[in-house]
């Protein structure tokens, strides 16, 4: 699961409200890839990628019961965004981290994925916790960063 992070994309209007606008976001991959993509867009982030992007921490496991997936712990300022997302190999049911509002859900054949974001209200240490409901033994992967407002 890999992510990526743009910055100072400026005065581009909301196509969701003009409706004549699309943002196209390019990716050369140096491998194939197969699966899905999920594209998300925030503003009041810092203009740069040295500002941008604040902490980050990602984690596995597994588990053949219910399991918490914890990407890590970590630090977070006030008004800035927490992006966290979790993948599994198995299509079972989820509940996305307390606090946080889920967007993105995706799956295939055999795998599922979902992400979420809360803005900081004040400044934290934050370790979100994503519930998967296995019913076999399956592998999971979280990860959390930190974008950083203006």
């Amino acid at each position: 699961m890999a992510t990526y992070v743009a910055t100072n994309v400026e005065n581009f209007p909301d196509g969701s409200t003009s409706g004549d606008s699309i943002l196209v976001v390019r990716a050369n991959l140096s491998a194939s890839v197969s699966g899905g993509i999920a594209i998300s867009a925030y503003t009041g982030v810092a203009p740069t990628r040295l500002h941008a992007l604040g902490a980050q921490s990602s984690a596995t496991g597994s588990g053949s019961s219910t399991t918490v997936a914890q990407p890590g712990s970590i630090a977070t300022d006030q008004g800035s965004l927490a992006y966290t997302a979790t993948l599994a190999n198995a299509l079972v049911g989820l509940d996305y981290p307390t606090g946080f509002t889920s967007f993105g859900t995706g799956s295939d054949n055999t795998m599922k994925s979902d992400a979420a974001f809360a803005v900081q209200g004040s400044s934290a240490t934050i370790n979100p916790e994503w519930t998967w409901y296995f019913n076999s033994q399956s592998t999971w992967l979280a990860s959390i960063l930190a974008l950083n407002g203006r």
